[in-house]
C-alpha cells in the first residue's frame, strides 16, 4: 500500500526535530524541573535507522502470533501518542510533536499493510489530525480521543489470547523503556519515562476493551501496581523502581497462561 505523505505535516515535525538533541551528563530531576525553553535539555535521542536504544521500537516479537503482533503495533501507535500529548503538556512542545510522528517514520507503512489485509479502515488520517493538534495547540485532547477511538475500532474481535498476548509484550516494552529513563536518582529522560507510561496507558485500553473477567480484574491489578513506578502527577515524587513494572509483566504472564 502506497500514500503520499502530508507534506505540510512532516515540514513540522521536520522543524521541531532540529531541536531535538541527546541528554549528556543531565542530573537526575522529577518531572515539575522540567519545562520548555531555548535551552532546555531536551531529550529525544536519535540513532541511525530509529530510536537510540529503545526496545519498543520496530513491531512485534517474531514469536507473537499474528493477531498478537497485530493488536502489539497498534498499541506501540497508541504508546506513542499517548506519550506525545502527555509531553506536550509537560512544556516540551517539539519533543512532543516530534513523537507522534515516530509511528510514521518507524512502523506505520507495516501497519497500513496489515489494515489492508484485514479490511480495516486506515487510521493515518486520525494520527494526522493529533499531529497537526499538537503543531497548533488547538483541539488536542478531542484528536487524541479520536485517534484512540479508531485504534480501538481497528483492534476488533481478535480473541483474548492474542488480547493477553499483546498487553504482556507491552508491558514489557514499558519496563525496558523505563530503564532507559531512570536512575537511582530520578528521570535522565523524560521521554522514555512517558513513552514507558504510555505502553501501559495501550496494554491498559486492551484490557478494558477485552476483559474476560477474573483474568482482567488480575491484569488490571498489575497495570495499577506497575503505575507506581512513576511520578505522582501532583507532587512529582517517587523512587525510581523498574522491578514494578518488570514484576506486573512476570505476573501478567502467569495470570493468561491458561489462554494460550
Amino acid at each position: 500500500m502506497s500514500r503520499k505523505p502530508n507534506a505540510r505535516l512532516w515540514r513540522t515535525l521536520a522543524l521541531a526535530g532540529t531541536t531535538v538533541g541527546v541528554a549528556t551528563g543531565a542530573t537526575a530531576k522529577s518531572p515539575a524541573d522540567y519545562t520548555h525553553s531555548d535551552d532546555a535539555v531536551l531529550w529525544l535521542a536519535q540513532s541511525e535507522g530509529g530510536e537510540g536504544g529503545e526496545g519498543g521500537e520496530g513491531g512485534a516479537p517474531e514469536t507473537a502470533s499474528g493477531d498478537a503482533a497485530y493488536l502489539t503495533e497498534l498499541g506501540k501507535l497508541d504508546a506513542h501518542l499517548i506519550a506525545a500529548v502527555r509531553l506536550y503538556e509537560a512544556g516540551a512542545t517539539d519533543e512532543g510533536i516530534a513523537l507522534a510522528g515516530h509511528p510514521e517514520a518507524e512502523f506505520m507503512n507495516e501497519l497500513r499493510e496489515r489494515f489492508e489485509e484485514r479490511g480495516a479502515a486506515d487510521i493515518t488520517p486520525s494520527v494526522d489530525a493529533l499531529i497537526e493538534a499538537l503543531a497548533t495547540g488547538d483541539g488536542i485532547e478531542a484528536a487524541l480521543e479520536a485517534v484512540r477511538a479508531d485504534i480501538d475500532t481497528a483492534a476488533g474481535n481478535v480473541d483474548v489470547a492474542a488480547r493477553y498476548e499483546a498487553i504482556l509484550y507491552l508491558v514489557r516494552d514499558a519496563a525496558s523503556e523505563y530503564e532507559l529513563g531512570v536512575d537511582g536518582g530520578g528521570i535522565t529522560d523524560l521521554v522514555a519515562v512517558e513513552e514507558a507510561r504510555g505502553f501501559l496507558g495501550a496494554a491498559r485500553a486492551l484490557v478494558d476493551a477485552g476483559s474476560d473477567g477474573v483474568t482482567g480484574e488480575k491484569v488490571l491489578t498489575q497495570l495499577d501496581r506497575a503505575m507506581l513506578a512513576f511520578p505522582d502527577r501532583h507532587t512529582g515524587d517517587f523512587t525510581p523502581d523498574a522491578s514494578l513494572i518488570h514484576g506486573a509483566a512476570a505476573r501478567i504472564e502467569i495470570a493468561t497462561l491458561g489462554l494460550k
